[in-house]
């Protein structure tokens, strides 16, 4: 005989869903049972039959995560831009317990624990269909295992019960009557035989992979996956990549003067191109994850600005020969204005990332979102303005930060991976150890009658730096 299921979930499940379960339960004890007769507690019990009490406790939960960034757009734009992503995993305990007429349990607990994965990409805050769906998988799943499970526990039941006896399997379950085949109507006497022992499978969480091109929320198993050690080491390396890139950095300074604002002074870049070996592992998930942020910057540049045409007096007069006051030498009022930087930094912060993940066995796409900020640095600075140099060293926090996106796709079967990465990062104002004098801008001066440029005084420079490569990867 069948209780009626006891199933622990969230109370907003409606009693329809709890009579469907039911149902659906009985439905496969029916088809794993095709000796007897399933039976509810109301249904009447055959006489002179055997009957065995069945409790079916069932536990349910389900997670979901989300962007929420993509949510927000979805409700600015009202439904215009649909994607609002959502991942996430249910999971299915069923335990069941049997008993004979006097109360005894006939073994330990049978239990089922089921995980199933659910995924929405187009309107994912507003529909729950693909979690009802993993939840119908986990249930199946965990109904048909329980059910075979508890067939074989009844056959090893009937197999020590003296034959003479009829029987019936049921309190809400399974009923076998004295017309089945298998009941020979002799005496328990005759046949000498030993008890056989059921012992109840374990319980082993099992987590039923997508059939389908579908978000990954964990690592897809693979047959060929060695527990060795050096294997695992190895595999944790994920793969040897070889990448193409083109990076730089541009840096910017802003001076100050007396009798005026802010300007830039000048700017700076640098590029560099070529390629490289390291080791790469793609995402196998999709899920956030918060990595450390440490690195060191090491970045040599010049900055560089020009002086515009200044007319040193009134046309008709003399023209000046400039020279230096200290020197007498004479300078080119013309030449470029320039000094060089030597920055560094070694950094530690705090990061946020996003990786979607989705595919098969055969082929996996994935993208990864992912931004940081530098909580600490410890700076060097480094001005060189002609024969005149400065240089200092400093603690910061909260100056700077950076983010990354990459893009590709994985070939488990061929061991290889294609992968498109941008990176960036930005140092807000690396503080020179004191200012520095420069020349600023030209203004008139009409008591002189003369253009003049202004002393000036620049007190850092701020850095950017970016990086893309594209790349292939020979995966372990």
């Amino acid at each position: 005989m069948v209780e009626p299921l006891d199933l622990q979930a969230d109370p907003a499940v409606e009693i329809g869903a709890r009579h469907a379960l039911d149902d659906g339960f009985r439905s496969y004890l029916e088809s794993s049972a095709q000796w007897g007769a399933v039976l509810s507690r109301e249904d009447p019990v055959p006489a002179g039959a055997l009957v065995y009490t069945v409790t079916p406790r069932v536990s349910q939960r389900h997670s979901v995560s989300r962007t929420y960034v993509l949510d927000v757009l979805l409700v600015m734009t009202m439904g215009l831009v649909p994607f609002g992503l959502s991942w996430g995993e249910v999971e299915v305990e069923v335990s069941i317990a049997i008993r004979r007429a006097d109360e005894s349990p006939i073994a330990d607990p049978l239990r089922s624990d089921i995980q199933a994965p659910h995924s929405t990409v187009v309107y994912g805050a507003f529909r729950a269909d693909e979690i009802e769906a993993a939840f119908r998988k986990a249930y199946g799943r965990a109904f048909a295992d329980t059910s075979r499970a508890l067939v074989a526990a009844i056959e090893v039941e009937l197999a020590n019960t003296p034959p003479s006896i009829p029987m019936v399997i049921g309190e809400a379950l399974l009923a076998a009557t004295s017309s089945t085949s298998s009941i020979a109507v002799t005496s328990s006497a005759a046949v000498p035989r030993a008890l056989a022992v059921f012992t109840p499978p374990p319980a082993v969480r099992v987590y039923l992979e997508p059939n389908e091109f579908d978000v990954l929320t964990r690592p897809l198993a693979h047959q060929d996956d060695d527990d060795a050690l050096l294997a695992r080491y190895v595999g944790a390396l994920g793969g040897v990549e070889m990448a193409a890139f083109r990076g730089g950095a541009q840096v910017e300074s802003r001076t100050f003067t007396v009798n005026g604002p802010d300007e830039v002074v000048g700017s700076g870049r640098a590029e560099t191109t070529g390629y490289r070996f390291s080791f790469f592992r793609p995402p196998d998930r999709t899920g956030f994850f918060f990595p450390p942020s440490i690195g060191l910057l090491w970045q040599d540049i010049t900055i560089t600005g020009f002086r515009d045409a200044i007319p040193l007096a009134r046309t008709g007069d003399i023209p000046a020969v400039p020279s230096d006051p200290k020197t007498g030498v004479g300078v080119d009022l013309g030449a470029p204005l320039s000094y060089d930087l030597r920055l560094r930094s070694g950094y530690l912060g705090q990061g946020i990332g996003l990786n979607l993940v989705a595919g098969t066995d055969d082929v996996q796409l994935f993208f990864t979102l992912q931004g940081h900020v530098n909580l600490v640095e410890i700076r060097y600075v480094g001005v060189t303005v002609g024969v005149n140099e400065v240089e200092g060293t400093q603690a910061v926090g909260f100056r700077s930060a950076g983010f990354e996106l990459q893009g590709g796709l994985v070939f488990p079967g061929a061991h290889l991976a294609l992968r498109g990465l941008l990176q960036s990062e930005s140092f807000f104002e690396f503080d020179f150890p004191q200012p520095v004098e420069f020349q600023a801008g030209t203004r008139f001066n009409p008591d002189k009658e003369v253009f003049e440029r202004q002393r000036a005084f620049v007190r850092g420079a701020s850095l950017w730096t970016y990086n893309a490569q594209v790349s292939i990867s020979y995966l372990f």
